[in-house]
């Protein structure tokens, strides 16, 4: 078990360096420039000079690598990291800095032809760039992988900043919404299994065919307009503090997480029954059987635990699901969480707040697969990697 929880960890942090990548370089392949979008907004006319000089100010001028690493581990560090792979020709002298290349060999005409007319004038008055390096690392080191994702475009404030309060509320609504379609759907898909071609069996598979076809916007206009149509009455929109009033929070939070979590609730139901109905045939539970155990314990003990493994599995990718899920019922229910704060950064280029939320999100899509996977293992020791 050891060494496969190495393994499973082991590849987590390399999945979390590719999604930044990935998200990062289709961030600047999408149209747009969110510089011509700051100064277009509202009537006031600019120049080209204007734009120009925005656009260095936000930083979307510079090279694809700069601006990745600068993102990632701050601007010291893509600065340096720069210089260290150009052999010299990119290191500045800003904060104080005094680069410092080593004379490899006099005369070298290649490696002079790299460097500024102030470069070879501080190349022997300069202290090792091995020592410098490991001196400012640890000071000067921010981004990504300090948890400061950067400025927002649009907002002109820290993006977690904006974030740290949106990120409670989405967690909330998700984890309610898996926890609801997991209440419901596993019981609904075992009493389907061990009452096959029952009236409960068909109710049930018509609901899961259903749920899985109908999209979950369309879910949350009509539970809008049943409530008001049958009841007379609106669901409350808006958030309220979880801490502070957990009663209106639960009442305001309920009908986004159930309609979020209908799609997985369905599904959730037919893989439980698929998976029921092939561990009541097996052997094992007709030898459990014959022991005398009584039903209820049959089920649950040996077969419940059997047929869950698969449900674990999918509860894992479901997760990647209720968050892009949630960008939309946070609209329409008017949660002030991250989906309401993405759909603004869409529309107004803001690469930086799209950026952090997607990597967000998929940080933790990544975590849960990786508890589920260490889950399966304790739950089924003969699962290993070869």
């Amino acid at each position: 078990m050891r060494q496969y929880t190495l393994k499973r960890i082991g590849l987590f942090f390399p999945t979390v360096v590719l999604i930044t990548i990935i998200v990062f370089l289709i961030m600047r392949l999408i149209p747009g420039d969110p510089a011509l979008a700051i100064l277009a907004e509202g009537e006031a006319s600019f120049t080209q000079q204007d734009l120009v000089e925005l656009r260095q100010e936000l930083g979307t001028d510079r090279p694809l690598d700069v601006q990745y690493f600068d993102w990632i581990a701050g601007p010291w560090f893509a600065g340096k990291l720069r210089c260290v792979y150009s052999f010299g020709a990119s290191c500045g002298h800003d904060q104080g800095w005094i680069s410092v290349v080593e004379e490899i060999a006099e005369g070298d005409k290649r490696f002079l032809t790299k460097l500024t007319v102030g470069d070879a004038q501080l190349i022997k008055s300069g202290v090792q760039l091995g020592d410098r390096f490991k001196t400012d690392f640890p000071a000067k080191i921010s981004g990504v992988v300090t948890g400061n994702f950067g400025d927002s475009f649009w907002f002109n404030s820290s993006v977690m900043v904006e974030l740290k309060e949106r990120i409670p509320i989405t967690a909330e609504l998700t984890i309610l919404a898996m926890i609801i379609s997991m209440v419901v759907a596993i019981p609904l898909g075992v009493i389907s299994a061990i009452r096959p071609e029952s009236w409960i069996d068909y109710s049930a598979r018509m609901f899961t065919m259903v749920g899985i076809a109908v999209p979950n916007f369309l879910v949350a206009i009509l539970l809008i307009l049943f409530l008001i149509a049958v009841f007379d009455w609106m669901p409350p929109l808006g958030y309220k503090n979880l801490w502070e009033d957990p009663g209106t929070n639960l009442s305001q939070m309920i009908f986004p997480a159930l309609t979020l979590g209908f799609y997985q609730m369905a599904f959730i139901a037919r893989v439980t029954r698929s998976s029921m109905m092939e561990v009541i045939r097996e052997d094992y539970m007709r030898t459990a059987r014959s022991k005398g155990l009584s039903e209820q314990v049959v089920l649950v003990r040996h077969g419940l635990k059997n047929a869950i493994l698969p449900v674990l599995t999918i509860s894992g990718w479901q997760f990647a699901r209720l968050f892009g899920g949630a960008v939309i019922i946070e609209s329409i229910f008017m949660i002030p969480g991250m989906g309401r704060i993405l759909i603004d950064a869409m529309f107004q280029r803001d690469y930086i707040m799209i950026q952090a939320e997607i990597v967000i999100f998929g940080l933790a899509i990544v975590a849960i697969n990786l508890v589920v996977d260490l889950l399966y293992g304790l739950l089924d020791p003969r699962i290993r990697y070869s």
